[in-house]
């Protein structure tokens, strides 16, 4: 957000405040005093904003108190200009305390009353406020729309500093969704300007995304150097929020390298900045990395100490109270805006009149202000220098990164359409099916599995080289939808493992039984995992069933790691669900044996098997996911129809729904008709 505030004044203030001890004391002291001296309205509120900035960064829970009583004075006052900067302050303030629906909330208040002011400068940095809350909220579509709409109206105004924080946050929503290529664009041209301009606290913002860029590439020294440049720029802001952000990067770098001690100190350290910061968001995102670290070293009491601030704390962010608050906020501010006028923004000459305002308003403060400017640019400049010369000597390296990447996934689409069986596999063993398999990417985590089992004297015969042409007799289908950690390359490379560690348990370990399958898969994934060197949580999600026909009836056994099945049976309007296990394969706080389900199916009998990507996806007329709900009204409505026609309406119908939004997850479903 860009605050109407006096630099030269705010210079000031800072200057003096780190001159003292105990900065938070004296801030609150000095801003206190002054307030309850005799001095008018407007005075009082031109010293909060100068005082903003500050306890923004180091103590938003103090700025929300005075927030509220600036805007008590401006409704006194009836200073429209300041009501927008102290409710825009407010969702600021909200924003760095985690709470998202009250953040939410003042974002959009400022958002009417720029429009009705014309303010074009603080709509768009409100615009680019709400698109961090839903960022931080998980809503990347919606976070997406909302920083455009700030990038829009930034360069219409040529405002350097704010297109170069725009550029910034579309960066992280690209990187987000795997499309590094446009991501590094984006963050290019947010340093080209940031280094133009000479902000080097920004330019620092985008550095910090390059080093976590670099950590996850293995470019370990050049992330190392770059965190600690980063930390080294924050803390003369005193920015607990991003310093502790710093530290939970280096506890990830040092964990990746094996060094536990190192890792749960900048943890510890992380958790120290982060309450000092009251973001209720970086304190459960620490507790987390803590109790898994203590967890991996055996230290189960401190480990579930941890875990059980983590979640506690994650149930008061994101609680489904919270979010159906956001929606509902969206939607009140949808239903009451008017047409906004971003073609009507202000002219030339208002932009220079706002500008000539502020350049009477800052020299008024004197020659004794000016000094002190002067102080400090000399003292910064070498700095900065500094901070330039390195951040530009990255940029060229990183982008030459690119290419290889592109190219490497390229070749990973190849390796990963080896392990998914071939279409005439499904035609000859479960010929009235469909597989609807849509990645996000160029590869994808999840991924479809199928085997037959034929019964042998002396043991099982694993045999998908010449199938019988029904799962009948002796031959045993066994068949499955998997949806591992992640989507893009990660989750491929992930998927590779996981189908590997099923056939293994079929072909050499020669289980049939699906719950035995997935106890055995889930040993197989956690042991390959364990040779790295690297900390390898990552694991799948898994709907596995067994099919053979006794006479004019199907046996069906299913068992499940968080992903059900769904069965519809002939003429029935309602489909039967049977639950999964409420657990990964993979590393789990509680591993249970998973369960084994039988039952029996008749001719005319539907199954479903899914990933969780159809019903996750974003899109209709508001932009809301789609769900359960008509994800099953689909299934149902075309069961009469042939399973080849059944794949074409899902398709259909996944293709309007999403509409121009981006994909959000890999699609895979498979239904098979008896």
């Amino acid at each position: 957000m860009q605050w109407p505030v006096n630099i030269s004044k705010l210079t000031t203030i800072l200057l003096l405040l780190v001159s003292f001890n105990s900065y938070s004391q004296t801030l609150i002291d000095t801003l206190n005093d002054k307030l309850n001296s005799d001095i008018s309205i407007q005075e009082k509120l031109d010293l909060i904003k100068e005082y903003s900035n500050p306890l923004l960064y180091s103590y938003p829970d103090t700025l929300v108190y005075y927030s509220n009583y600036a805007l008590k004075m401006c409704k006194i006052s009836g200073n429209k200009k300041d009501k927008i900067t102290f409710t825009g302050l407010l969702s600021e303030a909200h924003f760095r305390l985690s709470n998202y629906s009250e953040a939410l909330k003042y974002a959009f208040e400022s958002v009417k009353l720029c429009e009705a002011s014309k303010d074009s400068n603080e709509l768009a940095a409100t615009y680019n406020n709400i698109g961090s809350i839903y960022r931080v909220s998980n809503k990347l579509d919606e976070a997406k729309e909302y920083f455009e709409k700030s990038v829009t109206i930034r360069l219409a105004l040529k405002d350097s500093e704010g297109i170069a924080s725009s550029y910034n946050n579309i960066g992280i929503i690209y990187m987000m969704t795997s499309s590094y290529d446009t991501g590094m664009t984006y963050w290019g041209n947010a340093l080209d300007i940031k280094l133009a301009i000479g902000d080097s606290f920004g330019a620092a913002t985008t550095m910090n995304n390059m080093a976590m860029y670099y950590r996850d590439i293995g470019e370990t020294d050049k992330a190392l150097d770059y965190f600690n440049k980063v930390r080294d720029i924050k803390q003369r802001y005193k920015d607990y929020t991003s310093i502790s952000m710093v530290y939970l990067n280096l506890g990830e770098l040092y964990l990746k390298q094996d060094q536990y001690e190192k890792a749960k100190d900048y943890y510890e350290m992380a958790l120290d900045e982060a309450e000092k910061s009251k973001s209720k968001q970086l304190i459960s995102h620490a507790h987390l990395k803590l109790a898994e670290i203590y967890y991996d070293h055996k230290e189960y009491k401190t480990a579930y100490d941890h875990y059980i601030e983590h979640s506690n704390l994650e149930d008061t962010i994101f609680s489904e109270e919270t979010m159906n608050n956001l929606d509902e906020i969206e939607s009140k501010y949808q239903n009451e805006k008017k047409a906004l006028l971003i073609e009507n923004l202000e002219k030339d000459k208002k932009i220079q009149k706002e500008r000539q305002t502020l350049i009477i308003f800052s020299s008024s403060l004197g020659l004794l202000a000016m000094l002190i400017i002067v102080l400090i640019i000399l003292k910064n400049y070498r700095q900065k220098k500094k901070d330039h010369l390195l951040i530009s000597e990255q940029k060229n390296i990183l982008f030459e990164k690119n290419k290889e990447i592109t190219d490497s996934i390229t070749y990973a689409r190849r390796l990963q359409e080896a392990i998914l069986p071939p279409p005439q596999l499904f035609e000859t063993h479960l010929s009235q099916s469909f597989v609807l398999f849509n990645p996000k990417d160029v590869v994808s985590g999840d991924f479809y599995w199928m085997e037959t089992v034929s019964s042998l004297e002396g043991g099982l015969n694993v045999d998908n080289h010449h199938p019988s042409n029904s799962p009948q007799g002796e031959n045993l289908v066994l068949f499955a939808v998997a949806d591992c950690t992640g989507h893009g390359v990660p989750g491929a490379m992930v998927s590779v493992v996981c189908s590997n560690a099923l056939n293994r348990a079929v072909k050499e370990f020669n289980l049939t039984e699906p719950a035995k399958i997935l106890d055995k898969v889930r040993e197989l994934v956690i042991e390959t995992f364990e040779k790295s060197s690297e900390n390898v949580k990552d694991g799948m999600d898994i709907c596995l069933c067994s099919l053979e026909q006794e006479g004019e009836k199907w046996n069906l056994q299913y068992a499940g790691a968080n992903n059900p099945l769904w069965i519809l049976r002939k003429n029935s309007k309602e489909i039967e669900e049977i639950k999964a296990d409420k657990q990964p394969i993979g590393i789990h706080l509680n591993p249970e044996p998973f369960t084994n389900h039988q039952t029996t199916l008749n001719k005319g009998d539907i199954i479903y098997l899914f990933s969780d990507g159809f019903a996750d996806q974003f899109g209709g007329d508001k932009g809301k996911k789609m769900k359960y709900k008509p994800f099953k009204d689909i299934l149902v409505e075309s069961a009469n129809l042939n399973m080849k026609q059944q794949c074409d309406i899902l398709t259909k119908k996944f293709n309007s729904w999403k509409g121009d939004m981006e994909q959000v997850d890999d699609v895979c479903v498979i239904g098979v008709h008896l």
